[in-house]
């Protein structure tokens, strides 16, 4: 196939496909974005949208691309404006959305002006939960606490990272420090502080983790840097420093991370043992049932069902996400579900995001199909390969075994697939330039 026709192929039949299916298994349930800004080689700016949500093909929460969006100003103002627009774009009632997840850039976190204060005052998402990303609050908080405490000339020395890739350099320097300090062993203190960032990171970057534990990492964090706080008994200069930084992390930490342990605490309500405790706190779920902006009417019915759940028998109650869908598939004699306003109050606030590692992901897949030698690609293009490559991806099916319905395979050839045909009033076709190469896109 030449990569003219494969390039309208995707565009017109491929894409539409892979992006109607993901919206129909959104539905009508409520969903959150993971939010970030980049730009590529040719120095277009776009916004990055992720969707989070439960699938109900897939019976799980998940992560998926729901698209690229070109920005025509940085402000607050402009990015909410497309964001909304692309949302009525793709059939996705902003009414639905619960929450956004975003770095700490005061564009999106402002208090005055930022996107997720405009989204909720100039276009009427009350409700909105904002999430900043805890990976990036724990590396400010780094940042912050090195810059206040070590000096730039040293830095590099006390964390360790100059070393973290050299046996010989790790060598070197503990010989020259035990021959300066007579013996003793080079200072470890900020060493396992940083480690436990780094196990809290990673635990916040994974695809696949239970966000019901992510608390519990985020916890033991805060209290192993707090048992640190030591004074030395001697009055060496850099433990004094390294004493300094863990102080200034525990500061940081403390003072970033308050709204995103408070997010993680609503998670945690709905663990599998705190349902399932015949003694279980109610107004736990009120409260949250109120911040998700329900009726009270449907408050009253979510309490009732919270106080009787654990009144039944559930076969999955190791699995947080994997119980609650049991619980969505639940029927009684009438073909009802008793407990659905409480399955649909827990499956929103799983579907609230704590990391924005999927959009950094998407940046790299973006990376990766806009190379230097395919620079002229629009931005039709690169969504639709983005498109049907976490299309297949969300499937789980290799290129050449997943299946397409009839009806679209039917498209393929046709005029309505090709946008010179179906739209011959427009002078330039909105056809890709790709690699000479290239008769094949490979996605």
């Amino acid at each position: 196939m030449h990569r003219t026709k494969c390039t309208e192929m995707i565009n017109g039949v491929l894409a539409p496909y892979f992006l109607k299916k993901l919206v129909a298994d959104v539905g009508d349930q409520r969903f959150s974005l993971l939010l970030d800004e980049s730009t590529d080689l040719s120095v277009s700016k776009y916004l990055g949208v992720v969707i989070r949500c439960f699938s109900n093909t897939k019976q799980t929460i998940v992560s998926t691309f729901l698209g690229l969006v070109q920005l025509e100003g940085g402000d607050a103002r402009s990015i909410a404006q497309a964001l909304v627009a692309f949302l009525e774009k793709c059939c996705l009632k902003k009414e639905k959305l619960l929450g956004i997840g975003t770095d700490n850039a005061s564009v999106m976190t402002g208090n005055k002006n930022g996107v997720h204060k405009v989204l909720k005052d100039v276009y009427g998402i009350k409700d909105l939960v904002l999430i900043r990303c805890v990976n990036h609050s724990l590396q400010l908080a780094v940042t912050h606490a090195s810059n206040d405490t070590l000096p730039s000339s040293v830095e590099y020395l006390v964390l360790g990272t100059w070393f973290s890739v050299s046996l010989k350099r790790r060598d070197a320097y503990k010989a020259i420090y035990e021959t300066i300090n007579c013996g003793e062993q080079p200072l470890q203190i900020t060493k396992s502080v940083l480690g436990e960032v780094q196990l809290a990171i990673k635990a916040f970057e994974g695809e696949q983790v239970d966000p019901l534990k992510l608390l519990d990492s985020l916890v033991s964090l805060i209290k192993s840097a707090a048992e640190l706080l030591l004074a030395p008994e001697e009055k060496d200069q850099v433990r004094k420093r390294c004493v300094a930084f863990t102080i200034s992390l525990t500061h940081e930490l403390r003072l970033r991370l308050p709204d995103n342990i408070e997010a993680l605490q609503y998670m945690s309500v709905f663990n599998v043992e705190k349902t399932l405790n015949h003694s279980k706190s109610l107004g736990e779920i009120e409260k949250i049932a109120k911040l998700l902006g329900y009726s009270p009417a449907d408050i009253d019915k979510i309490v009732q069902q919270w106080r009787s759940i654990h009144l039944r028998k559930w076969n999955e109650t190791k699995n947080t996400v994997g119980f609650w869908v049991e619980v969505w598939k639940f029927r009684d004699t009438a073909d009802n579900n008793p407990f659905h306003e409480l399955t649909m109050a827990a499956v929103s606030v799983l579907s609230l995001p704590h990391a924005n590692a999927e959009v950094e992901r998407l940046f790299s897949q973006m990376s990766v199909v806009k190379s230097k030698l395919r620079n002229r690609m629009s931005l039709q293009t690169l969504n639709s390969i983005l498109y049907v490559r976490y299309g297949l991806k969300l499937s789980g099916d290799a290129c050449y075994e997943h299946k397409l319905p009839d009806d679209v395979l039917q498209l393929f050839g046709t005029s309505s697939a090709y946008s010179f045909k179906s739209a011959p009033s427009v002078a330039e076709p909105a056809i890709e330039s790709l690699d000479q190469n290239d008769d094949m896109i490979f996605l």
